[in-house]
């Protein structure tokens, strides 16, 4: 098969050239049937068949390079990742942490607040209530106005 060749029959105008650039001759044997399909795909790509496979190839040599990052060098870029984003969950982590602490302190202080001003069995209904909504807050999509409460 040579990169010279080319079939024009039943063609629709003329056959689309890839954009000039320095080739390097390379001969292949290959079966007669392998030969024939790589044709008439071709033909019915209106494209010289030479084009074409060297389009597989490339495909070929580009999946054998991710086969090869998946190999022995996936374990070590796994590594990699989880070492720069370690102490950035750890610092995550412990905000959260800091950030619970920080609202059962502002609970149980304005709980002590208001049951001094409104008594006990009020102030608990106030915070049953404030719970409830927060919760729906949280369900609610970002960017959704609040309802008037």
């Amino acid at each position: 098969m040579t990169a010279q060749r080319r079939d024009t029959t039943d063609h629709k105008g003329p056959v689309p050239q890839p954009p000039r650039r320095q080739k390097v001759q390379f001969h292949l044997w290959l079966d007669p049937e392998t030969g024939s399909a790589l044709r008439a795909l071709a033909a019915a790509r209106t494209m010289p068949a030479s084009v074409l496979v060297e389009s597989f190839i490339r495909a070929g040599l580009g999946q054998s390079a991710e086969e090869r990052l998946e190999g022995p060098a996936l374990p070590a870029v796994r590594r990699a990742v989880e070492d720069v984003l370690r102490p950035q969950t750890e610092r995550l982590a412990a905000l959260i942490v800091k950030t619970h602490l920080e609202a059962g302190i502002a609970e149980r202080l304005v709980f002590v607040l208001v049951a001094n001003a409104l008594g006990p069995d009020r102030a608990r209904q106030f915070l049953d209530t404030a719970r409830t909504r927060s919760i729906e807050a949280l369900k609610r999509p970002l960017g959704q106005e609040r309802p008037i409460e």
